[in-house]
C-alpha cells in the first residue's frame, strides 16, 4: 500500500525465506476464511440482524477480501521473480489493501459510534437499518477514494515488478506525503475516536450498580471486547505504519520488519472473529449453530446454551417439581398434581417467583432497560 515498499522484495544479497513466510500466512488463509464468513452467515439469522451486527458483517466482509486476495498475493510477490498476472491486476492488488485497511478502519468507527449512542444514550432512538447502508456505502465510498492514488500509479516496472511507482513534485516525495495521510488518516485518528468513543462506554457501564448478576457479567463481557478489539487493532497496524514510516535504507533486519508488520496487519483481519467468539455469547452460539447444521446443540455441551432461558424472549421451560410424583403407604405412585390444594399451592410459588423477577424487572429506570437490552441482543 506503501510506495516504499516497491522494491523492497528485490534488494540485493537480501532474502526472506518463502517455507515460513508461506506457511504463517497460510494460517491466516484459513482461520481468516473460515471466522469471517462464519461472521457474514451468523447476521443472516433473523435474530442476529442489529445495526451493530450489520457493521460487524460489513467488517468481515472487508477482512475477507484482505485473507483471501491480499494474503495468497503476498505470498505470490516472495516466491516470483517477475509480476505474471498483467498490469489490471497489479493495479488492483496494489490498491485493494488500503481500500480494504480503510473499510475495515470505517466499519470499527461505525460499530464504536453505534455503541455508544445506544448505551450512553439508549432513550435515543436506534439507528434502523436502511441508515446503516447509507452508512457502509459511505465507507467503501470514501475506501476507493483513499486507494485511487494507488490504482492510478500502480505499474509494472523495467524488471517485470509489480511496483508503486509515485512521483515527485519538486523536491517534495508523494510517496512520503501518501504514507504520513494514511498513518494519520487510517490509524492516529481512527484509535483515538475508537478509544475515546470506549471510554465513555466504559466509564457509563462501570460506575453502576445492576440489580441482577447477569446483567452485571453482560455489561463487563461487554467491556472486555471493546478493550480488545481497541488493543488488537492498535498491536497488529503499529509495526506495519512504524516499518513504512522510516525512510531509512533497508537491511536484513528492516526486511523482517517489514515482512512482520506486513503479516501482522494482515492477520487482523482473522482476529476479529475470534475475539467475538471469545466474547459474545450471541456470536458463540450462532457459530456452533451454523457448524453443526444446527443438528447439534454444541453449546449446550461448551457451557454457551441458554435456550431454557432466552434473554430476549424471557420464556423459560419448566422443569417438573420434585414433589409432583411420590410413593403413598402401598407404595403406589400417587399425582399430587390432581390433588387441587398441592397443584394450587406450586402454581401461586411460580406466579410469586415471575411477578418478584417482574417487578425486578420493572423497577429499573428505562434508561437501564433500554440499555441492558441492547447488550444482550449484541
Amino acid at each position: 500500500m506503501n510506495g516504499s515498499t516497491a522494491n523492497q522484495t528485490h534488494q540485493p544479497n537480501l532474502e526472506i525465506s518463502f517455507i515460513p513466510w508461506a506457511f504463517f500466512n497460510a494460517l491466516i488463509i484459513v482461520f481468516g476464511s473460515i471466522g469471517n464468513v462464519l461472521v457474514v452467515l451468523a447476521y443472516r439469522n433473523p435474530r442476529m440482524k442489529t445495526v451493530t451486527n450489520l457493521f460487524i458483517a460489513n467488517l468481515a466482509f472487508a477482512d475477507l477480501n484482505v485473507v483471501l486476495i491480499n494474503v495468497p498475493i503476498n505470498i505470490l510477490r516472495l516466491k516470483l521473480a517477475d509480476w505474471p498476472f498483467g498490469l489490471v491486476i497489479c493495479k488492483i492488488v496494489t490498491s485493494l489493501m488500503g481500500m480494504t485497511l480503510s473499510a475495515s478502519v470505517g466499519s470499527l468507527i461505525a460499530i464504536a459510534a453505534d455503541r455508544h449512542r445506544a448505551i450512553v444514550h439508549p432513550l435515543k432512538p436506534r439507528m434502523r437499518t436502511r441508515h446503516a447502508f447509507y452508512i457502509i456505502i459511505a465507507i467503501w465510498t470514501g475506501a476507493i477514494l483513499v486507494a485511487t492514488p494507488m490504482l492510478y500509479f500502480a505499474k509494472i516496472d523495467k524488471d517485470g515488478a509489480c511496483i508503486e511507482n509515485l512521483p515527485m513534485i519538486g523536491s517534495v516525495q508523494l510517496v512520503r506525503v501518501y504514507t504520513y495521510f494514511i498513518f494519520v488518516a487510517l490509524y492516529v485518528l481512527p484509535l483515538g475516536a475508537i478509544s475515546g468513543l470506549y471510554f465513555m462506554i466504559y466509564l457509563n457501564l462501570m460506575h453502576k450498580a445492576p440489580l441482577q448478576k447477569s446483567a452485571h457479567r453482560a455489561r463487563v463481557s461487554v467491556v472486555r471486547m471493546l478493550i480488545m478489539v481497541v488493543v488488537v487493532f492498535a498491536l497488529c497496524w503499529l509495526p506495519y505504519h512504524a516499518v513504512f514510516l522510516d525512510p531509512g535504507e533497508i537491511d536484513q533486519t528492516k526486511l523482517y520488519a517489514v515482512y512482520f508488520g506486513i503479516w501482522l496487519a494482515s492477520a487482523n483481519s482473522s482476529f476479529n472473529p475470534i475475539i467475538y467468539a471469545v466474547f459474545n455469547l450471541n456470536y458463540r452460539r450462532e457459530f456452533a449453530r451454523i457448524l453443526t447444521c444446527g443438528t447439534i446443540n454444541v453449546g449446550k455441551y461448551l457451557g454457551w446454551d441458554t435456550s431454557t432461558d432466552d434473554p430476549r424472549t424471557h420464556v423459560s421451560i419448566r422443569k417438573s417439581h420434585p414433589m409432583e410424583k411420590m410413593p403413598n403407604k402401598n407404595g403406589e405412585n400417587m399425582n399430587l398434581v390432581d390433588d387441587g390444594k398441592l397443584c394450587r399451592g406450586i402454581r401461586k410459588q411460580e406466579l410469586n417467583g415471575n411477578n418478584l423477577i417482574e417487578n425486578e424487572r420493572s423497577s429499573l429506570p428505562k434508561h437501564d432497560e433500554e440499555q441492558n437490552k441492547y447488550i444482550a441482543e449484541n
